[in-house]
């Protein structure tokens, strides 16, 4: 819908890809907007042995003033990963 709140941003992105399984285990992307701005988020993942899955372990963020002046900065640490387990039943009634 018109009008957007965030407009005329370049935005980049990138993988690392451990080779022999084919799983990533860092991505990031880098935002720019027409004042120069920008703000870069890089996600490292690390293998769960209990899920059997790749998991992200760290989100650091950078944001950027127009003079390249850092404004913030921020990090996310994320642990304690949980399986949950759904379960649905469909029954189909035809009405007469």
């Amino acid at each position: 819908q018109r009008p957007t709140i965030v407009r005329d941003m370049r935005t980049t992105g990138w993988f690392l890809v451990e080779a022999a399984s084919g799983a990533v285990v860092e991505s990031g992307t880098t935002y720019t907007d027409a004042l120069n701005q920008s703000a870069e988020i890089v996600v490292k993942y690390t293998q769960d042995p209990k899920l059997g899955l790749w998991v992200p372990a760290t989100m650091n963020e950078l944001y950027l003033g127009r003079t390249g002046n850092m404004l913030l900065t921020g990090t996310a640490v994320y642990s304690k990963f949980r399986s949950f387990k759904v379960t649905t039943d469909e029954k189909v009634t035809i009405k007469k």
